[in-house]
């Protein structure tokens, strides 16, 4: 007989942000326990009292359990043991994260006698569908992101950026995140002038910044929701580059549209794809978009599942990702437009103000 019992550990949520998703906060070390009709959720002194905080309404909305029990344990392998055995007595299998600790696999599996099955993580399935108050983070995020970029945006125009470094740049960026109510950046923005914004996750650095293309690859947080958000923007004088980067630029604008505007319920992840990969091939520079349109965002930057660009599967109301085609030059530059978007209604929709 196969136990209900799904356990996650501390050391994967790190990564994977389950704890920020059923909780609200992150603690250093942590245990889920969850079956049937019960959440036990384990923490140690320095994080119990924040139980007191938590909405258990949204709790039971994300876990369809009915209890849920907190528990302050010194010796947690201890508690671990005792409750998991309690709670697998007529069950042969315990299922645990497939990305849980080898440490603690080993652990458990030595000292419960009990067989182990790994699985995808309860929680990452739950996450593919998000909650009104999760969309509205979101959104929120956008909001912020659309003054923050608007306002780099404008002092390029001017000829402020001008002699600035890639790292000066950045600076105003975060300082515009805080004073813009944000948490903070959700991974280290890119700021990458000229040749480097054709490096795919450019490490941004001392790089001067004169006439070129600008990539500004912004990403924060907001009630530990993500956002991210792509422009390539030309800064200062037109040179004779810039024709070319006009050109590039226009077909990626076009492909981002098109996958946008083209949209339907009866699409799967493969459709949407195909029509933006479709345009960019037509024109030529098939060879040049070498990575996905999209990826998954929400707690994490990078959200699962990782989107196969084969997939059949479909694409339905409440789901949030991003349409990010681009063309990337080797050596020269590298146009990327990134929006995230919502499906609503069986369409997509941006809540960004930013024009493409």
């Amino acid at each position: 007989m196969k136990s209900h019992i799904f356990i996650t550990d501390s050391d994967f949520s790190t990564t994977d942000k389950s704890f920020e998703y059923i909780l609200g906060f992150q603690p250093t070390f942590w245990w889920i326990i969850l079956n049937e009709d019960s959440i036990y959720i384990l923490l140690d002194s320095r994080y119990i009292w924040n139980k007191d905080k938590v909405d258990l309404k949204n709790i039971k909305d994300k876990t369809h359990v009915q209890k849920i029990e907190f528990v302050k344990f010194e010796k947690w392998w201890e508690w671990l043991l005792e409750n998991v055995i309690k709670l697998t007595w007529s069950s042969d299998i315990i299922i645990l994260e497939n990305n849980i600790a080898s440490k603690y696999l080993e652990f458990i599996k030595e000292n419960t006698g009990k067989l182990i099955e790994l699985n995808e993580s309860y929680f990452w399935k739950q996450r593919l569908f998000k909650q009104e108050n999760e969309l509205e983070n979101i959104k929120k995020a956008i909001e912020i992101i659309d003054k923050v970029f608007t306002y780099v945006e404008y002092i390029a125009n001017t000829g402020i950026l001008i002699g600035k470094s890639e790292n000066q740049v950045r600076s105003i960026i975060i300082n515009k995140i805080f004073e813009n109510g944000w948490d903070g950046e959700s991974f280290d923005s890119i700021v990458a002038f000229g040749k480097n914004s054709a490096i795919p996750h450019h490490k941004t650095g001392n790089t001067i910044i004169w006439n070129g293309p600008l990539l500004l690859d912004i990403w924060a947080k907001y009630k530990w929701y993500c956002s991210d958000f792509t422009r390539t923007i030309w800064v200062w004088e037109r040179t004779e580059e810039y024709v070319e980067f006009k050109k590039i630029y226009d077909i990626v604008k076009q492909a981002h549209n098109l996958a946008f505007e083209n949209f339907s319920e009866w699409f799967n992840w493969k459709d949407l794809e195909k029509v933006a990969r479709d345009y960019i091939i037509k024109n030529g520079y098939g060879d040049n978009f070498s990575h996905s349109l999209w990826h998954w965002v929400w707690l994490d930057i990078h959200e699962n599942p990782r989107i196969n660009v084969s997939s059949e599967d479909k694409l339905t109301n409440n789901m949030v990702f991003t349409i990010e085609p681009g063309i990337y030059l080797d050596w020269k530059f590298w146009v990327r437009l990134e929006d995230i978007v919502f499906v609503e209604n069986w369409t997509l929709k941006k809540h960004t103000k930013v024009a493409i």
